[in-house]
């Protein structure tokens, strides 16, 4: 509404996650919005409470993993998982889609030569590849992707690879810990 009203105008496009970047067309404009129309689009909330979609995502394609590492745990500190039998797999299952329903190529139990990862996601800049513990040690993850080799077939790619061991407590039901190294 407010790009066809001519408050915003395209001042870009993103091909990592398809969207367009909109701002003011002009100073006057940008002045006239933020002092007259933005309380009727905009309500103030504690922004460090609440999941962002769009910092999310612009962490990701951005190769922020700490930050969408913290805005995971936030996410899981949020939700009750109290019934669920196999707390493993329902954290590696919920991080999966949030992430497919963010948009991004992502596959869970990637068979290689010595074992299975939990997860990998794939941008254009990026390889992310993810072990997840339970109750255990976020060191304990991250060397199993190690040991097991999960990032060799990315050794020739020319994206930045994130080794990213995690782990989730069963006691607190969020991640409680992560080491993120590059490859």
């Amino acid at each position: 509404m407010l790009y066809q009203a001519g408050y915003l105008t395209i001042k870009g496009y993103s091909h990592n996650d398809d969207s367009y970047i909109l701002g003011f067309p002009n100073e006057e404009v940008r002045q006239a919005f933020w002092e007259s129309l933005a309380a009727y689009f905009f309500t103030l909330k504690d922004a460090s409470l609440e999941f962002n979609q769009f910092g999310f995502i612009a962490a990701v394609n951005q190769g922020n993993p700490e930050l969408f590492m913290r805005k995971l745990r936030g996410l899981f500190a949020d939700t009750s998982t109290g019934t669920e039998r196999n707390k493993e797999l329902h954290f590696q299952n919920v991080v999966a889609i949030v992430f497919k329903m963010l948009g991004f190529r992502v596959h869970t139990e990637v068979e290689s030569s010595h074992g299975r990862c939990d997860m990998q996601l794939l941008t254009s800049s990026y390889v992310y590849i993810f072990e997840f513990k339970l109750d255990a040690t976020a060191q304990k993850a991250l060397d199993q992707i190690k040991d097991r080799g999960y990032a060799i077939p990315y050794c020739a790619d020319k994206r930045t690879v994130y080794l990213i061991g995690a782990n989730f407590s069963s006691r607190e039901n969020t991640l409680t810990e992560w080491i993120i190294e590059t490859y």
